[in-house]
């Protein structure tokens, strides 16, 4: 497993990965490519979570480090959001004015002051705390009942409570469930089965994923911000198969990169510095989305693809800025990081 001053180098290219599919979603490209996309994308990063989990680097001083590390971003860009939404839309009273705030501080599925995607940061925090408990129980076999418990609870949501939970906290039921599978997929990755399946020709797995747009196409929408999960069964097995698959193709990605010239490994690290910072993509995504689209449609010129390359640069841009600048802090990076 290739690592790259401690990171695991094909884990940044997946998330890159991950990432782009998640602004081309925003953008967004035609419906079919957004659903396609949203079967598997919201599971793929809480797989890498649970791939990069380290259950012996736990306990309670750590876990607050990581909760304040997602909320420092969350409200900061939920802050910035607010105040380009204001601008925007110029509420016309004061009900209409707190319906984001009253987002933010309880159920942010929904109503968001643009930047939606700020709700997987506490998805994600609270996310962590349930694994933090469920680290506590000692047998496996009740630790794999309560992850099927909680995440029927979250498929279920809506069903079981008639109404959302706080924070996506119905969102980081079910992540669980994609966690414990990223998990399971880094205790098996050295394994014979999966050293097997990393030697299998890369064209297999493009043909995989082809093949899996048909059950993604027949089936509903997974959607977890909103509670969406189509047929249940289907969704899980999309899901699943998607995530192994993307997990091999970027692991044969960055052992084919590694094989070229130094140039090639350097005009790679531009990719995989999306993965390395893909909190900074995730949240100013939107907000920069919603920029370009105003200005491409106020100046007649507004093209889908136009509109996905001119974000991406500008994403890259703010990524130096708040990458290498003490505005790192904002985006939960640490500042004695460089």
């Amino acid at each position: 497993m290739a690592v790259q001053n401690n990171r695991i180098d094909f884990i940044d290219f997946l998330k890159a990965i991950g990432i782009l599919l998640m602004i081309a979603a925003h953008i967004p490209f035609a419906d079919g490519f957004v659903h396609y996309v949203h079967a598997f994308h919201m599971p793929l990063f809480f797989g890498i979570s649970g791939f990069l989990y380290n259950p012996e680097a736990g306990g309670i001083g750590k876990l607050l480090r990581r909760i304040k590390k997602l909320l420092i971003p969350y409200f900061t860009f939920s802050f910035i959001g607010y105040f380009l939404w204001i601008l925007e839309t110029k509420p016309q009273n004061i009900d209409d004015a707190i319906i984001p705030i009253k987002a933010v501080l309880w159920v942010n599925s929904e109503n968001m002051p643009i930047a939606g995607a700020l709700w997987f940061l506490t998805a994600l925090a609270l996310l962590d705390i349930l694994v933090y408990l469920i680290g506590l129980i000692k047998r496996n076999s009740v630790k794999l009942v309560i992850v099927i418990l909680c995440s029927l609870v979250g498929i279920f949501e809506v069903q079981i409570f008639s109404f959302r939970l706080p924070w996506s906290m119905g969102a980081a039921l079910v992540g669980l469930l994609f966690f414990t599978f990223g998990y399971a997929i880094k205790d098996l990755w050295e394994k014979d089965f999966f050293v097997k399946l990393r030697n299998i020709p890369a064209v297999v797995f493009f043909l995989i994923l082809c093949v899996l747009a048909i059950p993604i196409m027949l089936n509903g929408i997974l959607n977890m911000r909103t509670a969406q999960y189509g047929f249940v069964p289907v969704t899980i097995m999309d899901a699943f198969l998607s995530v192994v698959v993307l997990f091999i193709l970027s692991f044969k990605a960055m052992e084919f990169i590694k094989q070229q010239s130094p140039r090639i490994g350097a005009i790679s690290r531009i990719f995989t510095n999306i993965g390395k910072y893909s909190i900074i993509y995730l949240c100013m995504n939107e907000i920069v989305i919603n920029i370009v689209r105003s200005f491409l449609t106020k100046i007649g010129m507004f093209n889908i693809a136009l509109a996905f390359v001119l974000a991406l640069i500008i994403l890259k841009l703010m990524e130096i800025v708040f990458a290498k600048t003490p505005l790192r802090f904002f985006v939960g990076i640490s500042l004695a990081k460089k």
